[in-house]
């Protein structure tokens, strides 16, 4: 089992980005197959490739892996990405 998180300490808005990684053998004995899970929180206006964001997001998501015969495997992954209202949004307050 691990857990690590990264985040600079120099940089404001640097994303938080806990990942969670389980073997199945931590837990039952004899069963090969893994779990990870991932989640990452980006400040408003955060930019770097392929992350800009100008509202507030987190993205979270998971695999879970686990052989059935020697030669074929069960694999599932999804992912969801959340972003923060914001002006413009649907819910948002009227501004005059």
């Amino acid at each position: 089992m691990a857990l690590t998180t990264s985040r600079s300490p120099a940089r404001k808005r640097a994303p938080i980005a806990p990942d969670l990684s389980v073997g199945l053998r931590d837990f039952f004995e004899g069963h090969d197959g893994s779990f990870t899970f991932y989640k990452q929180h980006l400040d408003a206006g955060y930019s770097s490739p392929g992350q800009a964001t100008i509202k507030d997001t987190e993205q979270y998501g998971g695999t879970f892996r686990m052989p059935v015969t020697h030669s074929l495997s069960l694999v599932a992954k999804g992912d969801q990405k959340n972003r923060e209202p914001g002006l413009g949004d649907p819910g948002d307050r009227k501004w005059t």
